[in-house]
């Protein structure tokens, strides 16, 4: 009984969510303002103009019915086409004569056409005689556009022309009536969602997925126009429906509906192909399904124009219809790639003022197309069902990369309405299924799903690689030996020789590589004339700000001001310096985009660098503490490394700390303080490191060679901390301190604290971070002093971590990329809480992809954002900072799990 109401209740949702989704795109649809911004459109938004013109020339010539139009004052509208124009010149006084004895009037003047249109009261017994006409009609006004009047859109199929002028008929040739089967047809797909995700997962994420369309931008701007693609929608989803029921026929019905709206419903077919094999069908049923059927119900739509223009021009006009799709269009509205419109490249513009545009909410696509990943796993453990959502997506996808592949450019952003029923239930199911446990497997807890995930992905990522790098091996001995004039094809155990480490590890380099490429092109400055999507980092600002990018090749510290520790200043001065000598500034003031490039890419180099050192250090003590390698690669796949990767310094001083806490256990100590020594000379936090090696020291036994050792170690690491910095104290005596005063004074930023606050510009909270600094250092040595530890490695992991962990979180300053320094060390305590992890790391990534456009980001969410004044993005209402106080109390709770988890003595 209590499943019959968790259903019931979620089914209700969704019929909310359906009735508010409609009644906010019938207030949108209703809008008086609504009209065509070009070619005089007057009541037609963007593409209605097509469409809804060529489905009232559809009814009148093909189906011999006509449209009527009363307008709100009772006017009915009639439309004279004449010969030419000088007939109709000819008689147009005639005509304004004759309609003002009915107190008519003329409502448009052709020029594109000789025709006229004019209105006169309804039930007016209003007669007109005129030479010369080829056609007189009633209904809404047609554009001034060129062959407007026999234009038939046989660039698609008829079926979604043929539902608009259904609804015309029903109702009256009039904008909202275009508009209705939209609608209807949107606001229907909350609650197709609720189904879909309801049998894949349970009601409750049906009920969540009923709700997402609320929040997409791309539905709400879209969702009442009348285009085709919304018909389309329609149709995808219901297929998508009944696949995942195993009502096959009547999914392989709906796709050919959907191909009778718009042909590139026909990928859609082969994702029904692969779908019915996957549940077990034989080749011959799912081959009739997937592809006879849906041929043959797209013909039944299309059979009536079959019959009115003859076989053989309907042949013509479908292929001519396959050479559209093929062929770019006449520079016109804004065009982008299949792939740039998840995260809104280039959007159409359907309106202005209001204005509507084919904007996505970047985060639920990018994600349901991060969560496409789940779906082998939960296709072979969980449901075949789990299948169909990612092979409708995949095969519209590729479908639409392939027209792009052949030769058609002018692809629009609003084709990805069509994803919208995939990229919802995607979005809610795969990742739901992830969290919580399979309808038959209740007892399970969530985190061992993670660990089977991972483990399964792993499993098949070692063969995958393996397979890669020896492949590569091949390729490199085959073209070493050719240049030695041997041919002699290597064999397999020599191709091991190439690289040192052990699979595992290959596995988890290649990870990291990938990632790291990846970030550096996200980040990649937009200056530099290459594709990219431009996201701000410290790195690129530096080159800016400085003027080391234009002005001259200037000193740090001593020619400008620059706030960041010496050996990001060293970094900073080479990598400007080799810009400049390959590319120097073209003009005074003017930057140089392949300098910028250059200094970018060095910059990144020594990142990448770094953190390569870090992985194999990770590695190393997770073999230590007996960490399972699939730990490593979730920590590379939290979405910090990614977004923050190649942005700041951080992981060259994290990964520097790790090589000293390497060293240290290996009894290396000159090495280990010359490690920690660079990682605190790229950023202050390793220096708490020091407590921690401070206390190994005298773990066992206090006595004076612990003392004299633990007391030299400190010396020799700060002395060459000042030793690099020496060379710019020389140049500028006034340096440590003019750093002080930059981070002493500096306005609260990303921090927790700002909650007792109104101005993060004016506080005290310096005096905060102090107090909860020292109590947290205090009970982090005093327990882990008391805990039991299985070896010396596992204590001072924990004991770093502890420490730098908790100065950064009462800290008045937590900005996003301090992340990259608490979470090497955090996945070396065993946390197995990987929901709770993600989220804690998803929150640290939308600071900055929120930071710029917190406001769009507030009218969205809250209707509200705090304004500059009271500090923008920095305020604790604005989404960036709220994201960063989240993530800073998931943090604490990290802290508090790590110091208690272990046993006391």
């Amino acid at each position: 009984m209590l499943k019959n109401e968790v259903y019931f209740f979620g089914l209700l949702i969704a019929i909310i969510s359906s009735v508010f989704l409609f009644n906010s795109l019938y207030n949108k649809a209703s809008d008086p303002n609504l009209s065509a911004f070009w070619k005089g459109g007057n009541g037609y938004v963007s593409d209605e103009v097509w469409y809804v013109n060529s489905a009232r020339n559809l009814l009148r010539d093909f189906y011999g019915t006509k449209t009527y139009y009363i307008d709100s004052k009772g006017y009915v509208y009639y439309t004279v086409v004449f010969t030419d124009f000088k007939s109709r010149d000819k008689q147009i006084n005639i005509i304004l004569s004759k309609i003002s004895t009915v107190n008519g009037k003329l409502n448009k003047t052709y020029t594109a056409f000789p025709a006229i249109c004019f209105q006169v009261p309804y039930n007016s017994n209003f007669e007109i005689t005129l030479e010369n006409v080829t056609m007189f009609f009633t209904g809404f006004p047609y554009p001034d556009v060129q062959f407007i009047l026999n234009y038939y859109n046989f660039e698609h199929p008829p079926l979604g022309k043929i539902i608009i002028g259904t609804s015309m008929l029903l109702y009256r040739d009039e904008p909202i009536a275009w508009r209705i089967p939209s609608i209807i047809f949107s606001s229907l797909i909350p609650l197709i969602v609720f189904l879909i995700v309801t049998r894949l997962t349970d009601p409750i994420a049906g009920a969540a997925a009923s709700v997402i369309p609320h929040l997409d931008q791309l539905m709400n701007n879209m969702g009442f126009i009348a285009f085709l693609d919304v018909h389309l929608t329609f149709f995808i989803a219901l297929s998508l429906l009944f696949a995942v029921y195993n009502r096959y026929l009547l999914s392989a019905i709906m796709i050919g509906l959907a191909a009778a709206v718009k042909l590139p419903a026909i990928f859609i077919i082969l994702a029904l192909y692969i779908f019915l094999r996957i549940k077990g069908e034989n080749i011959f049923k799912s081959f009739y399904i997937s592809f006879m059927v849906p041929t043959i119900v797209w013909f039944l739509v299309n059979i009536l124009i079959i019959i009115k223009l003859g076989f053989s021009r309907w042949i013509n006009e479908i292929i001519g219809a396959l050479k559209w799709h093929a062929t770019s269009r006449p520079v016109g509205p804004p065009t982008s790639t299949p792939w740039g419109w998840f995260v809104n490249e280039n959007p159409f513009y359907f309106h202005f003022d209001p204005t509507y545009s084919a904007s996505v909410n970047p985060v639920l696509y990018i994600s349901a197309i991060v969560f496409l990943i789940f779906t082998t796993y939960l296709t072979v453990y969980r449901s075949k069902d789990f299948a169909a959502p990612s092979l409708w997506f995949l095969g519209l996808f590729f479908g639409f990369v392939l027209i792009y592949i052949l030769g058609n450019r002018t692809l629009y952003s609003f084709y990805a309405f069509s994803f919208i029923p995939m990229v919802y239930v995607i979005f809610v199911a795969n990742i739901y299924s992830m969290f919580f446990p399979s309808k038959t497997e209740e007892s399970k807890k969530y985190k061992e799903e993670i660990k089977n995930f991972l483990r399964f992905y792993y499993k098949y990522f070692k063969y995958f690689f393996i397979n890669i790098y020896n492949m590569l091996k091949l390729y490199y001995y085959l073209i070493l030996n050719l240049f030695k004039g041997r041919f002699k094809i290597p064999e397999i155990n020599i191709l091991s020789k190439i690289f040192p480490y052990e699979t595992e590890l290959r596995i988890i380099v290649t990870f990291y590589t990938a990632i790291m490429f990846l970030s550096f092109f996200i980040h990649l400055p937009t200056q530099t004339g290459l594709s990219s999507i431009g996201l701000y980092s410290d790195i690129a600002t530096k080159f800016f700000t400085s003027g080391i990018g234009k002005d001259y090749l200037g000193i740090p510290y001593y020619n400008y001001f620059f706030e960041y520790p010496v050996i990001v200043g060293i970094l900073t001065y080479i990598s400007s310096a080799v810009a400049w000598l390959l590319y120097p500034p073209l003009f005074s003031n003017q930057i140089n985009p392949a300098g910028l490039f250059v200094y970018y890419s060095f910059q990144s180099l020594a990142i990448y660098l770094a953190g390569y050192m870090m992985i194999i250090d990770l590695h190393y003590f997770a073999r230590k503490l007996k960490i399972e390698s699939y730990y490593l690669l979730f920590l590379l796949g939290l979405p910090s490394f990614l977004v923050y990767g190649i942005y700041n310094w951080d992981i060259i001083a994290i990964s520097f700390t790790i090589r000293a806490l390497k060293f240290f256990t290996e009894g290396r100590l000159i090495a280990s303080a010359f490690c920690l020594s660079i990682a605190i000379a790229t950023k202050i936090f390793p220096a708490l490191v020091l407590l921690a090696i401070f206390r190994e020291f005298l773990y066992k036994e206090i006595n004076k060679d612990a003392i004299f050792k633990s007391i030299g170690y400190i010396f020799v690491v700060i002395s060459l901390v000042l030793l690099y910095y020496l060379p710019f104290i020389y140049l500028n005596p006034q340096i440590l301190y003019q750093q002080y005063q930059y981070h002493a004074f500096w306005y609260i930023e990303g921090s927790w604290l700002i909650i007792f606050y109104e101005n993060p510009w004016e506080h005290n909270a310096q005096i905060l971070t102090i107090i909860l600094s020292s109590l947290f250092i205090f009970l982090i040595i005093y327990y882990t002093n008391l805990k039991e530890y299985k070896c010396k490695e596992e204590r001072l992991i924990e004991t770093s971590f502890l420490l730098i962990a908790s100065v950064i979180f009462s800290n008045y300053v937590h900005t996003p990329q301090m992340q990259l320094m608490i979470l090497p060390l955090l996945i070396l305590q065993r946390i197995d809480k990987f929901i709770l992890l993600f989220i804690f790391d998803f929150l640290n990534s939308l600071v900055i992809l929120t930071w710029f456009n917190y406001k769009e980001w507030g009218l969205l969410l809250f209707k509200y954002y705090p304004p500059d004044e009271l500090g923008g993005p920095l305020n604790k209402f604005s989404i960036s900072t709220l994201s960063a106080i989240f993530r800073d109390f998931i943090l604490l709770y990290f802290i508090l799990y790590v110091l208690f988890k272990r046993k006391f003595s």
